[in-house]
């Protein structure tokens, strides 16, 4: 699979509440919405060159299951200072501003739905 150098097309997340999981990513997580259809359950910010897609489940998007880790890890330039301003706009948080053994910064923050995501100093 090498030789035909894949990269990532987009990535999806499975959500519940349409309304409430659009507003969180455009407001709170501040994301550049391209499209939102909520009549299709589907929602697509830009994230650099990779689509961050929100979808409900059933709906054609697929069947996974909102409220889980989604393995998506944000890098920002200033990590303390994202926190702070996610805290300002009212997110929850899975795990609090971190410092690991090896010296990098970290947090986690909770969607409307609980998937998480990691917000990681870049």
């Amino acid at each position: 699979m090498n030789d035909l150098k894949p990269r990532v097309s987009l990535v999806k997340i499975p959500v519940a509440d349409f309304a409430a999981s659009t507003a969180f990513y455009r407001e709170v997580l501040g994301l550049a919405e391209e499209f939102a259809v909520e009549e299709y359950g589907w929602a697509q910010y830009r994230l650099g060159d990779v689509p961050l897609c929100l979808y409900v489940p059933g709906t054609g998007g697929g069947s996974g299951e909102p409220g889980g880790d989604t393995g998506i890890h944000l890098a920002v330039d200033d990590v303390a200072a994202a926190f702070g301003r996610l805290r300002q706009r009212g997110a929850e948080f899975a795990c609090e501003l971190t410092t690991s053994d090896e010296g990098s910064s970290f947090f986690e923050v909770r969607d409307p739905d609980g998937n998480t995501i990691k917000v990681v100093g870049g």
